[in-house]
């Protein structure tokens, strides 16, 4: 799905208002008034500490919230000048929100982040929980420094979990994503993460928007592309991992969430390694033992 049909008429203006900033922080949402005022008022305390010269904005893709979600976004707008809790910022903190749809799909709410980093011509981008209970304000130093300062072009979290956490992550995802790409990335499926500009141009357009895979795991699918393109990646220490009061997942869903855009990840990157090796089928370049694309 092209950038310009993904974000709506709505949006689109709200951006275009904004205009071009450094760093963006997504937040995905559905009925999370109960922790989304802490988070976003964390992350306004983060963003005014560590980068406040930055032209920074706050983006929340909504699946439809009837609970006062996005008004709760909306409010946390900060204008030039002004003081809160003794940091002062040179630049605004923009909060947008934008209703997607009234279903709620992963994958949408991250392809509109992705198009509106790459509209607003964003160095940086962070994509946070909503329901990140542990959140603290250094954490948007850990996941926006590395690559807003450093030229790093993923930035995964590392939590510190409980013993029997996070089960499908910890013993399936991280070893198998080891073993392919042998690289230890702890959180294959992040709940926090960051991502360049240089990366989140090559997200727009990316095929996985328009399968399972992208709709129900956008996270595994991007950590995968991270790795396979061979970007730099690096990982951040955010401490536990906080738990959301919610039930118990399906177990077919966190299936199809973890292990399908795993599977689908791989049979993608295997065709692409098929066609280099034997020439491409689509445009027919000669076998090259380098990784490339048409």
């Amino acid at each position: 799905m092209a950038e310009d049909n993904i974000l709506s008429d709505d949006l689109l203006r709200q951006l275009i208002s904004v205009g071009e900033v450094d760093i963006l922080v997504g937040l995905h949402t559905h009925n999370h008034a109960k922790t989304i005022g802490h988070v976003v008022q964390v992350i306004r305390e983060g963003l005014l500490k560590y980068f406040p010269r930055e032209r920074v904005a706050v983006l929340n893709a909504d699946g439809g919230s009837v609970d006062g979600t996005r008004e709760l976004v909306r409010a946390a707008s900060i204008t030039d000048l002004r003081r809160e809790n003794s940091f002062y910022t040179l630049r605004t903190l923009h909060c947008i929100s934008s209703q997607y749809g009234t279903n709620v799909s992963n994958g949408t709410a991250m392809h509109i982040i992705a198009a509106a980093a790459d509209l607003l011509r964003a160095r940086a981008c962070a994509v946070i929980a909503p329901e990140s209970s542990e959140i603290r304000p250094d954490w948007m130093d850990q996941l926006l420094g590395p690559v807003y300062r450093d030229n790093a072009d993923f930035v995964a979290p590392v939590y510190r979990r409980q013993r029997f956490e996070g089960i499908l992550v910890t013993n399936l995802l991280y070893p198998v994503t080891r073993a392919l790409y042998g690289k230890s990335i702890r959180e294959p499926r992040p709940g926090e993460f960051a991502f360049s500009d240089l990366l989140g141009s090559r997200l727009v357009g990316h095929p996985m928007w328009s399968q399972d895979a992208g709709r129900l795991g956008p996270e595994v699918c991007l950590t995968l592309e991270a790795l396979a393109e061979g970007h730099r990646i690096v990982q951040a220490f955010l401490g536990p991992k906080g738990q959301a009061e919610r039930p118990a997942p399906d177990l077919v869903a966190a299936l199809r969430q973890t292990v399908g855009p795993l599977f689908w990840s791989m049979s993608v990157q295997m065709a692409w390694q098929t066609s280099i090796w034997r020439g491409c089928t689509r445009c027919s370049a000669p076998a090259r033992k380098t990784w490339s694309r048409c």
